[in-house]
């Protein structure tokens, strides 16, 4: 039998979403940051943006900051469904589908984050600026790929575990410039995936919008 005041000590720590919320943005930056991977104020911004554009909305039980943070901390931690529906005292279909909603808006979200560089247009790169300089003069940003985990159904699995572990992967092709902005992003490719395929197929498909250097420019890969 659970004596009463374990009991009660047990109701005391659980809480609502909605003071979770509160508790984290009234913690020490560095705990709200360990746990959104953010700082606070980027925190506001980021879901009075989204809130401003329509992306996520105030539901009847779950405001956008809560929605938010159910994303943030699943993705940063790797969080089960289940281990978010404790944590916000929410069922696991509406952690699941506030989850999505989020991801939805950051598809859009990271259209205007996102964008391909104008070549054309000169500016003055002042981070990294001597990296331009001597055997890098040319060089317009730097391109490479990376294994992501991932999320595959069984019968898609073999194609997708790129070390032979069992996991599974998907092989993403980044683009940076040296101002360390991302300007292009292609996910999706199997984990078994060559670079080298993955960058000549994207260039091939004038629908993926592959952002090509100037004649006198080039990426460092």
């Amino acid at each position: 039998m659970i004596a009463k005041k374990q009991i009660e000590k047990l109701c005391v720590s659980i809480l609502t979403g909605r003071e979770r919320i509160d508790e984290i943005l009234s913690s020490p930056s560095q705990i709200a940051y360990d746990s959104l991977r953010m700082n606070k104020d980027a925190f506001v911004s980021l879901c009075g943006y989204f809130r401003a554009r329509g992306w996520v909305i105030d539901s009847k039980h779950i405001d956008v900051e809560q929605k938010m943070t159910n994303f943030l901390e699943t993705i940063a931690h790797s969080v089960r469904n289940r281990i978010m529906k404790q944590k916000y005292q929410h069922s696991r279909s509406t952690i699941s589908r506030c989850f999505h909603e989020v991801l939805r808006g950051m598809l859009h979200f990271s259209k205007e984050m996102i964008v391909p560089p104008n070549f054309q247009k000169l500016r003055e790169i002042h981070t990294h600026k001597r990296l331009r300089e001597g055997p890098f003069k040319g060089v317009i940003g730097a391109i490479d790929g990376t294994l992501i985990s991932a999320q595959v159904p069984k019968s898609d699995q073999i194609s997708f575990r790129a070390r032979g572990k069992g996991d599974c992967f998907q092989n993403v092709m980044v683009v940076c410039d040296f101002d360390m902005n991302f300007i292009y992003v292609q996910a999706g490719w199997e984990g078994t995936s060559h670079d080298s395929n993955v960058l000549t197929q994207t260039v091939k498909d004038p629908a993926n919008k592959f952002p090509l250097p100037p004649t006198e420019g080039n990426y460092l890969n």
